[in-house]
């Protein structure tokens, strides 16, 4: 296989709530999952002007996209996974389940002052027979920061998961 990380559609999320783990499979009905990281890095000036710089971390982001549509099925499991984050549960999301040893500890991306989060959630096309509802994104950022890429091919699956291993239940 060329691939890497993965080529399934299909995603899972783990609730980890008082010593319970609770899996949700979703579906390959979302328009698109996107993954990127965002580095942090420190540059300074060596006094004989030279410019150095140092790696410092990055967070992995995870973005579900729904806009279109999100059947009942994934609408329900999306909301037990919400009301567990809500209650404070720990929330690691497989971006494919092909590579089942890749997966993250996240929290939902907040505004940038972390207080706030809107997600649009209506009914397509304002019918009450609709097949779903339309316009829900979600963003996830990892819990903690990384410090090195872990690229898995999917026929060896060696992967290191992205977890703080003192933290997981």
């Amino acid at each position: 296989m060329k691939s890497r990380n993965g080529i399934s559609r299909e995603f899972r999320v783990t609730i980890v709530e008082n010593g319970v783990r609770t899996i949700h499979d979703f579906s390959f009905r979302h328009q698109r999952l996107e993954e990127w990281t965002k580095e942090k890095w420190l540059y300074y000036d060596i006094i004989d002007g030279r410019k150095k710089q140092r790696f410092k971390y990055f967070h992995t982001y995870i973005r579900i996209d729904w806009s279109e549509l999100i059947v009942g099925d994934d609408s329900d499991k999306l909301q037990e996974i919400r009301n567990a984050e809500f209650r404070g549960a720990q929330i690691l999301i497989t971006p494919h389940i092909d590579v089942p040893g890749r997966f993250f500890d996240v929290i939902t991306l907040k505004s940038d002052s972390g207080d706030s989060e809107e997600i649009k959630f209506s009914q397509s096309m304002n019918h009450p027979t609709s097949a779903g509802n339309e316009g829900t994104i979600i963003t996830y950022v990892t819990a903690y920061p990384q410090h090195f890429w872990n690229i898995v091919n999917p026929s060896n699956q060696s992967a290191v998961s992205t977890i703080c291993f003192e933290e997981f239940i």
